[in-house]
């Protein structure tokens, strides 16, 4: 008995605990990437990643909207 309780207790943790660990360890690296990127090249990393970040939301926007409105005129016909 007691050598099936040491057995449960060495298992690896569940593939979800697993996984949500790795999506944490992955934005750390990315944000400390970032981090590094603008200490290395400077302030024009931060403008070039804020307008090309506003291009991207923008862009959403108006796909959001066209699909909104492609429905509206299929929901006409």
């Amino acid at each position: 008995m007691e050598a099936a309780n040491i057995a449960l207790s060495t298992q690896a943790p569940a593939r979800s605990a697993r996984a949500s660990t790795l999506r944490y360890q992955l934005a750390a690296a990315v944000v400390l990437l970032l981090v590094v990127a603008v200490y290395m090249i400077g302030y024009p990393l931060v403008i070039v990643l804020g307008i090309t970040g506003t291009a991207a939301m923008l862009t959403v926007l108006v796909v959001l909207t066209a699909m909104d409105l492609v429905r509206d005129i299929r929901a006409r016909k």
